[in-house]
């Protein structure tokens, strides 16, 4: 069964920047950072502080960071990639269907292998 939420952001502070990172354009653009900075302040400064991924329900939260991990197409079933969050945020504005399980009256996401499975509210 699927439920629709939406990806939601949220800033943090690190205690220094490391390879990985993922960080919010003004566009709304998702960008992973592939080399360390020499200058920790200035770059701060200049592209914000890195972002966590969360899928959210009016303010109920529903998946973690760590949790995110698959996304289908309802033909195929993938590892989620940077490339699949940015068509998700431009297409789709973020909005989004989580899987979940089908019995009771809360919204309980269905996990597979630890992670759960989300696809493109269209």
């Amino acid at each position: 069964m699927w439920y629709p939420a939406e990806l939601t952001f949220s800033n943090y502070i690190p205690l220094q920047p490391e390879r990985g990172m993922f960080f919010l354009n003004k566009d709304n653009t998702l960008w992973e950072l592939d080399f360390i900075p020499q200058d920790r302040e200035q770059f701060f400064k200049l592209y914000g502080y890195p972002v966590e991924l969360f899928v959210a329900e009016n303010n109920n939260l529903l998946a973690l960071p760590e949790e995110v991990g698959w996304i289908t197409d309802d033909k195929d079933i993938w590892k989620i990639d940077i490339d699949d969050i940015n068509y998700l945020l431009e297409e789709c504005e973020g909005k989004i269907y989580i899987e979940i399980e089908d019995e009771g009256e809360d919204v309980v996401p269905l996990y597979k292998d630890n992670l759960v499975t989300i696809k493109p509210l269209e």
